[in-house]
């Protein structure tokens, strides 16, 4: 029988790899969070020109010399921090991508033969690169998408809050709201549908392989 694995189980194996490199992870993370921050900032100077552009007065060319040069250099520090942010995780990430398959047939050469004997190898090798490409899914997912979409949604809320407070707050409720509603469905619908997925992959892989080898 095999042991259950936990979400806690995933979370320190993943930790394991991420700490093998986590030099250019802190890098790549760091100037991540700083280009998303910036990118809260742009439709706040962009504001302020369509404002200065839109008033009923007159308005000098002086005056929205400032504000644009402002949202420029934003934008140009905004897309130097994702570029930069882009080159250290892709390399935090090949590093990770070596080990893992590395790691795995580091085990599986190293099993008894009764395990191979009982396992198709087709299956084997299905798991080992399911496993790679789960774990690149994985890293992607929590890095590139969850992480500048909370630094967002709390940072758009945070500057609604104070200009518009009543907004604000049904913003960062909805947010909650919305963030509960996702985890529990992914929990209770998609994850079991996922690990059927994985273990019917499996049996194809098996089949194919083997199938292939007898021939």
């Amino acid at each position: 029988m095999l042991e259950k694995v936990t979400y806690k189980d995933i979370y320190n194996y993943s930790c394991s790899y991420w700490r093998q490199n986590k030099r250019f992870g802190l890098v790549a993370i760091c100037f991540l969070m700083f280009a998303t921050l910036l990118d809260i900032a742009v439709p706040v100077y962009s504001g302020k020109i369509v404002d200065l552009m839109s008033a009923k007065e007159d308005v000098q060319s002086k005056d929205v010399i400032i504000p644009l040069a402002t949202l420029l250099g934003i934008v140009f520090t905004l897309q130097t921090f994702r570029w930069l942010s882009w080159c250290f995780y892709n390399q935090w990430e090949c590093l990770s991508m070596r080990n893992l398959p590395t790691d795995a047939l580091y085990k599986v050469q190293r099993v008894s033969t009764d395990w191979h004997a009982n396992n198709f190898g087709g299956g084997t090798v299905t798991r080992i690169t399911r496993a790679r490409r789960s774990f690149e899914l994985f890293e992607d997912t929590l890095f590139l998408n969850i992480l500048p979409a909370i630094i967002i949604m709390f940072g758009m809320s945070a500057m609604l809050v104070i200009q518009v407070p009543s907004v604000g707050w049904y913003a960062l409720v909805m947010i909650f709201i919305y963030v509960g509603f996702s985890l529990y469905t992914s929990y209770k619908y998609l994850d079991p549908l996922y690990k059927k997925s994985a273990a019917l992959d499996t049996d194809i892989g098996s089949a194919l392989a083997d199938t292939i080898t007898s021939n």
